[in-house]
């Protein structure tokens, strides 16, 4: 087998798709660093499927894909495919070449291809297996790779050599046999779990099959009995109806007798009533009409008294108001007189400020202008002390001169000398002053720069920590808000479970029928109410409700038997009457038809979700029922489809018969049964959301505050930094000024040590030179008068300032008196103000109130004497109606007592009839109790045995069975309990499992021991392939060792002599070295070792071709040449493709490739063949 070409398209730098031949022996590609030479190695051992992106020089799988430059676009996929010559067969595959091809998208899909058919990266591994060939063979060795193989642990190290060895696909199929031997074991624990209950499950229906064969055996033996006898008491109850309705006939001609007199009575009594009506009418209407006029006659009374009153007291008001009226406008007069006073006040005060204001300001300008003044005369008195002291000095120093003129003359030399050798130090002294001085400066402005970055720094860590504050807040208001919704939900979500659970909206039968079987064996039994059993869009809610109304409280059940068990729950239990839908029993429609209409939404069925095995009963109850969208389209749908029922979305109901169902319902009001477990599953699903949404919330706000914990460390950390760089500041800064005032110190001393020099080479005898010392006195003396009268002045100025200040203090207190008048006078104006508007205000209201109490009085005098001239009137028709009213009372009575007369004769005739009414309803009620007695044996019969009495004749005589039989019978059954008839069948399916699976268990046991034998078989033929293998290698390593290092011998071990999984120790001892560790060898003696290695294990097992990625680069000239020479022997076997950059390795190569970057970050590939 032979490595044809690489193609290479998209892969890291190679944009363009590019392709290598290596059609020679030996083919070396060559180029500067960076250009891309080990991509096409990393390609190779990509494409044979390499998954560490780590090995690849990448941190993602995308960075395989070319990533663009400035001037090209990334692409979004990269390609390599290999090219293999497969004549010999070494790939186990029909082909004789073979191309595999790896292509990855940006997007992460990655696709593999053999001979351009899709595969898996496991095919591709599999097909190299044991050929050298593949990401962790020893075919390819990249950069670093040779020194990996010395340095890596000896365990990881086996690899190699049992790839070497052959038994690298041995060990894969032991891998995969004991992959399935877990399996094997997995499933046969699985088997014998399942195995185990299905036993048991076998045992317990074999005991409820056993008794349910009894129970079979009482039930009819119960139903025949049952039948007989009711039978009978059905004869004797219709012998007892015939003889009662003879005596109903007799009765009833009674009865009509009485009822024709009754009649005659009430039409005189009819006429009577209606004289009676007229008369009491009469009566009462002169009564009612006596009532008002005397009732007229108290309210005329009364008002006339009332007004009476309220004249006495609106006279007396008027005089008081009118009194309050002239108390309030002298009042009025007196608070005006006042606020003008207060007003005149107030001028007064304004003035009196005004004037102190003026005065007050005068004496400061006064005051201002005499400490001028004062500051003036203290800067000549400052000058006149310096002049002073100056003059003082001057004196002494020409006293001093005078005294030691004559010894000057002696000592001038000396220090003349001494002089210029202080300025010589002071010179060199000023300048390391300088120096330091410039130095410090240097060092101010470092930390002036630090300081700077700190606070920048600072000022950052304060964006970021309010940043994330902000972001804690944000983060905490969401979990609040998150925590208010899952409570919300959780309140709805348990109210939902609360209102599923106790059957809310049901029945009352319904629900208490789910709670007394809950903990119960009959559980098991029903499967649900049909509303529980099936869910449906909301949209569609309110119409499936109304069509199944409710049939939705119906319970379901697998089979009308156990139906049979719950009824008889239900009547021992007494809970009442339910529906059951049993699915053996309630079989689908015909096919439902297609309908080709716009009008028409669906049927009913159709919208329905639901286990499939409740299909046919939904197709039962909605399977001729038309969906529609409003009222108007039912009609017509109706219309047209007359053998269908028709509702809308509203709910309104078009029956097939006829009928129409429709009106107002409260939605909000109505229970909805459908969809509640639906909907506490979303509820629930939205609960869970927001759970995970809280966790997080509170995991993002624990890392936030971590975070923000390290910014408040690092922001104090920073301050602390920045506190001691000011300090340092304030240290350097110090010792700058200092260094200045020790500057400026030395170069007054120069300066006077210059002047001095200068002054002694000058003539020290000169007398000329002194200053006359009368006249210096003379002139210290006209210094010190200027300074006394100068400081006489001082001393005025500051008593006369004094002496302002002092007024204008008094002045202040004068000024704060008057305002605080003015403010007192400011709050009586206010108040007299608001005093005279309240009695203006006043006086308005009791002037209109006296104007309408005169109006009223007037009115009231008015209406006092209209009321007067009622009364009369009104007393007058009260005397004519007391004559008239007893006549008319005695003709009512006498009318009346003859009507009641008539009328206790007819009650006489009633309570006869009624007697007689009576008896023939006890006898009727006789008839019914025996009828319905008669109807509910049949129906309880009908319903417990599905036969109709009237018709039933027994087969056999059963004359010899009483009711106790029957009694026993039934006591047998109920101490037998429940049973189901299902169990005998059920029995026999679970028998059958049984069987089958205690086969199988016997076959996977077979599997078991198949599997651990070939197991034992490949550990014995990997141990001798292995150990073959290795022993050939080990000689061939130490005899290329020896020719490589021209002396020396090497070796190879396994640890703890375990064949199949020791480690491989590398024993090396260079010529003229004693024996020691791999790491003290240097690193061309690491390398040469490493290749002696990977020479003996080509010798021992070739692989087809090798990729060598600069493993000669530790190796100097004259081991190369041995390297090369050694290489070339292995090229009849084994085609070499190296990447070098050592030119003795490209002398031995046949073809060359140049691979360079003409354009930044783009690979390009030259060929060159040698001749």
């Amino acid at each position: 087998m032979k490595l044809q070409s690489i193609e290479i398209q998209g892969f890291k730098s190679f944009k363009d798709k590019i392709k290598l031949q290596f059609n020679k022996p030996i083919c070396a590609i060559v180029g500067p660093n960076g250009s891309g030479k080990s991509n096409i190695s990393d390609a190779i051992r990509w494409v044979l499927g390499e998954q560490s992106v780590k090995s690849l020089r990448g941190s993602k799988m995308e960075d395989v894909i070319f990533s663009g430059t400035n001037k090209y676009k990334p692409l979004n996929f990269a390609q390599v495919s290999l090219n293999f010559d497969n004549i010999e067969k070494w790939i186990p595959v029909e082909y004789s070449e073979v191309n595999i091809t790896r292509r990855v998208f940006r997007t992460g899909e990655s696709e593999y291809y053999i001979n351009k058919k899709p595969c898996r990266l496991k095919d591709i591994r599999e097909i190299f297996m044991d050929t050298g060939i593949g990401k962790e063979g020893y075919s390819i060795i990249g950069q670093g790779r040779i020194d990996e193989i010395l340095s890596s642990k000896s365990e990881d190290r086996r690899f190699i050599f049992e790839e070497a060895s052959g038994i690298s696909k041995y060990k894969y199929k032991k891998e995969e046999s004991l992959k399935k031997l877990d399996k094997t074991i997995s499933n046969l624990g699985r088997i014998e779990d399942i195995l185990n209950q299905k036993v048991d499950q076998r045992d317990y229906l074999k005991e409820q099959s056993d008794k349910a064969k009894i129970g079979l055996e009482l039930t009819n033996e119960i139903k025949l009995l049952d039948l007989y006898f009711n039978k009978l008491e059905i004869e004797k109850s219709e012998i007892e109806i015939s003889k009662n309705i003879k005596e109903t006939s007799s009765l009833k001609e009674d009865i009509n007798k009485n009822k024709n007199t009754i009649e005659s009575l009430n039409e005189e009594i009819n006429l009577l009533e209606k004289e009676v009506d007229l008369l009491k009418e009469k009566y009462e209407s002169l009564q009612l009409e006596y009532s008002k006029l005397e009732k007229n006659i108290n309210d005329i009374n009364l008002q006339v008294k009332l007004n009476e009153e309220k004249i006495k007291y609106e006279d007396s008001e008027i005089i008081r108001l009118k009194e309050e009226e002239k108390y309030l406008l002298e009042k009025e007069n007196t608070l005006k007189i006042k606020i003008e006073k207060n007003i005149k006040q107030q001028k007064e005060l304004e003035e009196s400020i005004k004037e102190i204001s003026k005065k007050i300001e005068d004496y400061n300008i006064e005051k201002n202008t005499f400490s001028k003044k004062l500051e003036e005369n203290k800067e000549i008195l400052k000058k006149l002390e310096e002049d002073k002291e100056i003059y003082t000095e001057k004196l002494k120093n020409i006293e001093v001169e005078q005294r030691t003129e004559e010894n000057i003359e002696n000592t001038n030399r000396e220090k003349i000398k001494n002089n210029e050798l202080i300025r010589d130090k002071l010179l060199k002294e000023i300048e390391a002053l300088k120096d330091s001085n410039n130095l410090k400066r240097n060092e101010l402005k470092d930390v002036d720069s630090s300081i700077d970055n700190l606070i920048s720094n600072i000022k950052e860590l304060e964006e970021e920590i309010n940043n994330l504050n902000s972001a804690i807040e944000e983060k905490n208001n969401k979990k609040s808000d998150t925590s208010i919704q899952i409570k919300d939900l959780t309140r709805e979500f348990l109210f939902y479970k609360n209102i599923i659970e106790n059957y809310e909206g049901y029945n009352r039968q319904v629900s208490t029928f789910f709670k007394k079987i809950k903990n119960s064996k009959l559980n098991l039994l029903p499967l649900g109410t049909l509303a529980e059993l099936i869910n449906v869009e909301e949209k569609y809610s309110i119409a499936i409700n109304n069509v199944l109304s409710g049939t939705l409280q119906n319970i379901v059940v697998d089979t009308e038997n156990d139906a049979k068990v719950l009824i008889d729950f239900l009547k021992k239990e007494k809970i009442g009457r339910l529906t059951f839908l049993p699915l053996n029993k309630i079989k689908g429609r015909n096919p439902i038809p297609k309908f080709n209409d716009d009008k028409i939404l669906s049927i009913a069925s159709e919208i329905i979700e639901c286990d499939d095995k409740y299909k046919s009963l939904i197709n039962y109850f909605l399977g001729k029922t038309i969906l529609v969208t409003n009222i108007d389209d039912a009609i017509i749908i109706s219309k047209k489809y007359k053998q269908f029922r028709v509702v809308s979305l509203d709910g309104d109901i078009f029956n097939s018969w006829g009928s129409v169902i429709g009106g107002y319902s409260n939605k909000k009001k109505t229970i909805n049964i459908i969809n509640r477990k639906k909907n506490l599953d979303i509820i629930n699903s939205k609960l869970e959301e927001l759970k995970r949404e809280y966790s997080l919330l509170e995991n993002e706000i624990t890392q936030l505050q971590k975070k923000l914990i390290i910014k408040k460390n690092l922001y104090n950390e920073k301050n602390k930094n920045l506190e001691k760089f000011f300090e340092e500041k304030k240290i350097k800064e110090k010792n700058i000024e200092e260094i200045k005032t020790q500057i400026f110190i030395k170069e007054n001393s120069l300066n006077e040590i210059e002047n001095s020099i200068k002054e002694f080479y000058s003539k020290s005898k000169d007398l000329k030179n002194i200053i006359n010392v009368d006249e210096i006195k003379e002139e210290l003396e006209k210094i010190k008068d200027n300074y006394n009268v100068v400081e006489e002045k001082i001393i005025q100025t500051n008593s006369k300032i004094n002496y302002l200040d002092l007024e204008i203090i008094k002045e202040d207190s004068k000024l704060e008196a008057f305002k605080r008048d003015l403010g007192i006078n400011d709050n009586n104006r206010s108040e007299l103000k608001n005093e005279l508007e309240d009695t203006d205000n006043r006086i308005r209201t009791i002037s209109n109130n006296i104007v309408e109490l005169t109006s009223n009085l007037k009115n009231r005098k008015e209406k006092l004497k209209v009321d007067n001239y009622n009364l009369d009137e009104v007393n007058n028709k009260a005397k004519l109606l007391e004559e008239i009213i007893p006549t008319e009372k005695s003709n009512y009575e006498l009318q009346l007592k003859l009507f009641l007369d008539k009328k206790d004769e007819v009650n006489d005739l009633k309570n006869i009839s009624s007697k007689l009414e009576y008896n023939l309803d006890i006898i009727n009620n006789k008839i019914e109790n025996l009828n319905n007695n008669k109807n509910k044996i049949l129906s309880i019969i009908l319903e417990e045995y599905n036969v109709f009495l009237e018709k039933f004749t027994l087969v056999y005589n059963i004359d010899n069975k009483s009711k106790s039989d029957l009694k026993k019978s039934k006591t047998k059954l109920k101490e037998l309990g429940y049973f189901s008839t299902d169990s005998i069948e059920e029995y026999k399916i679970i028998n059958d499992e049984v069987e089958f699976l205690t086969a199988q268990k016997e076959d996977l046991l077979n599997s078991k021991d198949d599997i651990e034998n070939i197991i034992k078989n490949l550990d014995i033929d990997m141990k001798k392939m292995f150990a073959k293998s290795f022993e050939e290698i080990n000689i061939k390593f130490n005899d290329i060792f020896h020719i490589l290092f021209d002396g020396g011998h090497a070796s190879l071990e396994i640890q703890d002599n375990d064949i199949l999984n020791g480690g491989i120790d590398i024993v090396a001892e260079p010529p003229g070295k004693k024996l020691q560790n791999l790491s003290l060898l240097s690193g061309g003696e690491r390398a040469l070792t490493a290749v002696a290695l990977l020479f003996a294990i080509f010798e021992t097992s070739p692989s087809p071709f090798c990729i060598l990625d600069e493993i000669d680069a530790a190796l100097d000239e004259a081991n190369i040449s041995r390297y090369t020479k050694y290489l070339k022997s292995f090229t009849d076997t084994t085609q070499f493709i190296m990447i070098s950059h050592r030119k003795t390795t490209m002398e031995i190569a046949d073809i060359l490739y140049g691979v360079s970057m003409e354009e930044e970050g783009v690979s390009k590939v030259i060929s060159l063949e040698i001749e």
